[in-house]
């Protein structure tokens, strides 16, 4: 008898582990599953990760979240290939209701830079798109227990908490941070967070040339509370900010090494009349074949 009971307790642990595989938030193999079957990804995202589709419905029902956003490209400039499959990527802009570039590869940076990037199948030189969002990093870096900043939140969405998180470090006006406020699926942790206590450096490129081009490029380096056994020490946050009306569209966040700050905040590229780089796949309406150049200024250190 003894035999038996503990032959279907063995069998009950090992069909429990096989259902949490597949539903492992943190898992590059669980995205990439639904990523490879399913062409229409919001479908696939609905039948394989309900919870997840339930974050995207919120999401992409608040017009006040999708105004803090820019514009990404779908395309990752050190792999030289596109981030997204064409269709999922029209899949996840048409759910959205954003405008998604057939001929620019351009789409609301947001949506591309969160659930873009979960479901992407790319192995770029820094590794898959997702491992932000599933590694423990920003977790761990930043002490926040309920995930708030990961595929599976305990609480809010992940657009909307990263939004919110971004936007407390990056806004300037008090519009903007006003209408921070009025977003509806920010979990608590995100909201009571310690903004004030977090050591922030800002790398300030403001374009000169060409004229026509009224933009300055903000790129913040917050780095982590705790960073003991994390392979990263910071986070990037990218934003464009219009010159006239000083209101900052964000781009993009992700967790950075020591190397990676300091090769960022670099004297020898610093000062007036400097070229100037549109990073992290942002798009401001550039070709390849625009220059850019202004003041590069940083500011924290």
């Amino acid at each position: 008898m003894n035999v038996f009971l503990r032959f279907f307790f063995l069998l009950s642990i090992s069909g429990c582990a096989t259902q949490l595989n597949v539903k492992d938030y943190h898992s590059d193999k669980f995205f990439e599953s639904i990523s490879k079957e399913n062409q229409d990804l919001v479908v696939g995202i609905q039948t394989n990760a309900p919870e997840l589709f339930t974050q995207i419905q919120k999401d992409a029902n608040d017009e006040i979240l999708k105004n803090f956003w820019g514009h990404s490209l779908n395309f990752d400039s050190g792999a030289k290939s596109e981030i997204l499959d064409l269709g999922q990527m029209q899949s996840l802009a048409k759910f959205f209701n954003v405008s998604y570039g057939l001929e620019n590869k351009s789409i609301h940076a947001g949506v591309m830079h969160t659930y873009g990037y979960l479901f992407s199948t790319l192995n770029t030189p820094y590794g898959f798109k997702r491992s932000r969002w599933i590694a423990p990093d920003l977790k761990e870096g930043f002490n926040l227990l309920d995930q708030s900043l990961s595929a599976n939140p305990k609480e809010g969405t992940l657009l909307n908490n990263l939004t919110y998180f971004m936007g407390k470090i990056a806004f300037k006006t008090k519009e903007q941070l006003a209408s921070l406020e009025k977003l509806t699926h920010v979990s608590s942790e995100i909201k009571n967070f310690p903004y004030k206590k977090l050591e922030i450096v800002e790398l300030e490129e403001k374009i000169a040339k060409p004229e026509s081009i009224k933009l300055t490029l903000r790129t913040y380096l917050v780095r982590f509370f705790n960073s003991n056994n994390l392979k990263n020490q910071f986070a990037l946050i990218y934003g464009i900010e219009d010159a006239t009306s000083k209101e900052i569209k964000l781009i993009t966040l992700f967790p950075i090494n020591r190397e990676s700050y300091l090769k960022t905040i670099d004297s020898n590229l610093l000062g007036k009349d400097r070229p100037i780089l549109i990073r992290y796949n942002a798009f401001i309406g550039q070709t390849k074949d625009d220059r850019y150049s202004g003041d590069r200024v940083i500011s924290g250190i």
